[in-house]
């Protein structure tokens, strides 16, 4: 709910932040991925106070190592088994999905990279850009260390100037 209510609100304000409301990325680490995953997906979860007129739901994606499967078998399934359907991106994946970008360790004790390959493919069946990119020997929250800075700066700048968002 939070996480939409703030897509709203960047997108609401976008005119004083001075942004383009049609070019808005979404983007998080581990379950801030599945945050920024579910404001592109989730269509059920909703503050009763936004503006819902308003769309969540980002025009790109930037996910690193997400928490993207909550089912049996998934990352917290024994926590939210009652009501996992709603906000499991894997569940929740339809057109017309928005350019994704993926990132993960191939070392990743949480969520497993043949997941990842799974969303990204059923991504890409829905006609959607998915770019997966995989980083040898890096484990979960890689993102946060310094050796994987220039890379990772390198894959965004790439994804951005090719969406269109840099020059």
């Amino acid at each position: 709910m939070d996480a939409k209510s703030a897509m709203r609100w960047v997108r609401e304000h976008a005119k004083e932040l001075e942004i383009d409301p049609h070019r808005i990325a979404a983007g998080g680490g581990s379950a801030g991925g599945q945050l920024a995953a579910d404001t592109a997906l989730n269509t059920t979860i909703n503050d009763p106070e936004d503006n819902l007129s308003v769309s969540p739901k980002p025009n790109a994606l930037i996910l690193f190592n997400p928490v993207i499967d909550n089912g049996p078998g998934g990352y917290g399934y024994r926590r939210v088994k009652g009501y996992w359907r709603e906000f499991s991106p894997m569940e929740l994946i339809r057109a017309p999905m928005p350019p994704t970008l993926i990132m993960i360790g191939d070392h990743d004790h949480l969520i497993p990279l043949s997941m990842i390959e799974e969303f990204a493919h059923k991504i890409r069946e829905t006609g959607a850009r998915c770019d997966l990119y995989v980083f040898e020997r890096a484990n979960h929250g890689f993102f946060n260390h310094a050796e994987y800075r220039a890379e990772i700066r390198k894959i965004l700048y790439s994804f951005l100037k090719s969406i269109g968002y840099i020059e």
